[in-house]
């Protein structure tokens, strides 16, 4: 399989009107809002959504009357893959709402570390991870969120407040139960502590700026709440296995 280009744009405003030809393409939306059609079939679509763009119907999709922009990633591919792909149903041929954003998001984000890459091993690292991020999203594993269930909630309130120090007890206020009562349900349904599932989504973030940008190590540490590079670095390789520096080195 071939990755053809890929990219999150925060506020994209971009549109597409035409027939795919000879590849298809992978969206994924987290804010705003989009109209998409495939052959005159009209979506509205605001919010979380994923959607697909294959050879065939005329594709429309742009923003939304009423709406500025969108959150939006996307990669666009092409190869056999991709007609098995298709031919399993494994590309949707309608647009899926997405409830676990911030699964989708770290799972897409870490696809386009992998595709921006030139090397051919990369690029196999990319196409299993499309893969499998495929076949979660078939078995349901983005969509609705279960009642009975809080995960869901509490990871897109986590992936939210990346960029800050979150307030725990606001959290537990939101949801209707103690502080202590949340960090407990949280370990017992997830396997760890609240807080260690947040330093993960920082560290995912982390990934993001230091595959994407110039930004000197010791700027993504203090963009992500990190006072400490130090910390920051020891956190990370305990995540990702390299320290920052090298984990940016392996991707140039």
């Amino acid at each position: 399989m071939t990755f053809l280009h890929c990219d999150h744009v925060p506020e994209c405003t971009g549109a597409v009107d035409k027939v795919f030809d000879g590849y298809a393409s992978f969206q994924f939306m987290t804010t705003g809002g989009v109209f998409l059609s495939y052959d005159g079939q009209r979506h509205d679509l605001f919010g979380a959504w994923v959607w697909c763009a294959w050879p065939g119907p005329h594709t429309v999709f742009h923003v939304a009357h009423g709406q500025s922009h969108w959150d939006h990633r996307y990669i666009a591919f092409r190869g056999a893959t991709v007609e098995t792909w298709l031919s399993q149903g494994l590309l949707p041929r309608s647009p899926v709402p997405v409830a676990r954003i911030a699964a989708l998001s770290q799972d897409f984000d870490r696809i386009l570390t992998f595709a921006r890459r030139s090397d051919p091993l990369a690029h196999d690292v990319a196409e299993h991870l499309t893969s499998a991020m495929l076949l979660v999203l078939r078995d349901g594993g983005y969509g609705s969120q279960d009642s009975g269930n809080f995960l869901p909630a509490v990871d897109k309130w986590l992936f939210d407040r990346r960029f800050v120090r979150p307030d725990y007890e606001e959290l537990a206020d939101q949801l209707g139960i103690g502080l202590s009562t949340l960090r407990r349900k949280f370990r017992q349904q997830s396997g760890q502590s609240l807080h260690a599932r947040f330093l993960e989504i920082r560290i995912e973030a982390a990934r993001t700026l230091i595959s994407d940008r110039s930004m000197p190590i010791k700027e993504v540490a203090h963009v992500l709440g990190f006072n400490d590079v130090y910390y920051f670095s020891k956190q990370f390789r305990r995540f990702v296995g390299v320290p920052p520096a090298t984990f940016r080195r392996s991707i140039q």
